[in-house]
């Protein structure tokens, strides 16, 4: 499994951001990529944002939610929101059928002017929202390989995953982001907010993926996978350059 390296790169976080729509250059924006799918744990990540906002969100803290409108502020001054990206053509117009249900979710979990449920979006497109995102966050239940995640690296983006299936080998915990417990609001509440409100760490994090995610680039898994059959095939008294 790999990574088209020519698609999925690092674009300049303005324009990412512009063309995404953000115009406030402070703006926190948290990633998720996915299926709608209980498998892939959206509902741990909303726990974890509403505990996340009452430990850094002064907006939070004592005072109630954010006026209507208003995204919710961190401490230092920077609003924080959450994009939801996910679906095919055909799941994206079920999603805007379902725009009342997603505003109770939303509603649910005091979330309600942070979360934006986008739909699917073109892979041409998705750089764009990798580039402009601050962290891309994986909560997934299950996960065989991670995509998503070694999408968003290739991008110069960090991640906070679930420790589970094949995240931790692609998402190696402090180099390309950090792993945390799965199912486990709290542990990915403390993760998102060790990268918030470091930004160093999470520029040093960004910077390592992305030169980890091109050891997964199409060429580097085609050279390796040729390689591998040869030394088989040369074990047996054969090999690929003799065919």
């Amino acid at each position: 499994m790999g990574v088209d390296v020519s698609l999925f790169r690092p674009i300049p976080k303005d324009e990412a951001r512009r063309y995404v729509g953000l115009t406030n250059p402070q703006e926190r924006l948290l990633l998720f990529v996915g299926r709608l799918d209980p498998v892939k744990g959206l509902n741990v990540l909303f726990e974890a944002l509403c505990r996340l906002l009452r430990q850094l969100v002064g907006s939070y803290a004592g005072v109630g939610e954010p006026a209507p409108g208003h995204l919710p502020v961190l401490d230092d001054g920077c609003p924080i929101s959450l994009a939801v990206i996910g679906g095919d053509a055909e799941a994206a117009e079920a999603l805007r059928g379902d725009a009342d249900c997603l505003d109770e979710v939303k509603a649910r979990y005091g979330l309600k002017e942070m979360v934006a449920f986008l739909g699917s979006r073109s892979q041409d497109t998705l750089p764009y929202y990798y580039s402009a995102a601050d962290i891309v966050v994986m909560p997934s239940l299950y996960e065989s390989f991670g995509l998503v995640a070694l999408e968003a690296m290739a991008c110069g983006t960090p991640v906070v995953a679930s420790r589970v299936g094949g995240l931790p080998y692609v998402v190696r915990d402090g180099e390309a982001g950090l792993l945390v417990e799965e199912n486990d609001p709290a542990a990915l509440a403390e993760g998102l907010r060790r990268l918030l409100t470091d930004e160093p760490l999470r520029a040093r994090l960004g910077e390592q993926a992305h030169r980890i995610a091109q050891g997964y680039s199409w060429q580097q898994v085609a050279d390796e996978t040729i390689k591998l059959y040869d030394e088989v095939l040369t074990g047996n008294g054969l090999s690929l350059k003799a065919r």
